[in-house]
């Protein structure tokens, strides 16, 4: 990532628990310049860079949901795109980093976020017979020794939308949690991806290439294990309103 500068919206953390975070919170939300298309995100224990986002993508990024489950409204402000960077001067738990970066938007965008729990169409991935036998667990999980990169755990994603017939797509896991599949899998998808496998722990596996949804789901299923299907779930939506409106009630 570039250097970003620290100057243009200063903010003490003033909300929550001051003292977690110290005196020198810096917060700068910017409209962005990076290209159309071009996004970047990188998170840190004392600082938090998302560029090239726009406001209900990068709220979405923030509580880590589908941003199919961030109701904004209409308010006239849907392609513009910004950068959003918080620095601290000391670490902090992820908790009080998303209080931060929400505190940081309801202020400069005069919104209120609130969380509604709201029935939804989804699909709902489940592993009825345990892992497959494509599902392998990591070697760290057999007791061996990998590396610490192998550890940390890689998803790659060849690649555009599964929804695409003309995209051929693929993925390769290296230690890669369930969870972190569903996160990637998920924004190629139509609807909300819910994750109900009850599988922990980290696996290596492989997606050969695939055209569409339904060969993608035929192949989670034959060569991991994993079925999804279409459901209704009870799922939190954050209900984004100008606070005018919640003053006004």
């Amino acid at each position: 990532h570039p250097p970003l500068r620290r100057v243009v919206h200063a903010a003490r953390a003033e909300q929550g628990n001051p003292g977690q975070a110290g005196e020198q919170t810096e917060v700068q939300i910017v409209p962005t310049t990076m290209k159309a298309g071009s996004t970047s995100i990188e998170t840190e224990a004392d600082a938090w860079y998302a560029r090239g986002f726009d406001l209900k993508t990068l709220i979405a990024q923030i509580y880590d949901i589908d941003v199919r489950q961030v109701d904004l409204g209409d308010d006239g402000t849907a392609d513009a795109r910004y950068d959003l960077t918080v620095t601290l001067a000391k670490e902090v738990d992820q908790e009080t980093m998303r209080h931060l970066l929400v505190s940081a938007l309801e202020r400069k965008f005069g919104l209120v976020i609130t969380p509604e729990t709201r029935s939804m169409s989804v699909y709902v991935m489940s592993a009825p017979n345990g892992p497959g036998s494509g599902l392998h667990a990591h070697a760290a999980a057999a007791g061996l020794a990998p590396s610490a990169a192998e550890d940390a755990g890689q998803i790659t994603y060849f690649g555009k939308d599964c929804t695409e017939k003309a995209a051929s797509t693929a993925f390769a896991v290296s230690a890669g949690t369930i969870a972190d599949f569903r996160r990637t899998l998920e924004p190629s998808l139509d609807r909300a991806l819910v994750d109900e496998t009850r599988l922990t722990g980290s696996y290596d596996f492989q997606i050969g290439n695939y055209s569409n949804t339904d060969e993608l789901f035929t192949a989670l299923h034959d060569q991991l294990g994993l079925v999804v299907l279409p459901l209704e779930r009870k799922v939190t939506v954050l209900k984004v309103r100008p606070q005018g409106e919640f003053a006004s009630l």
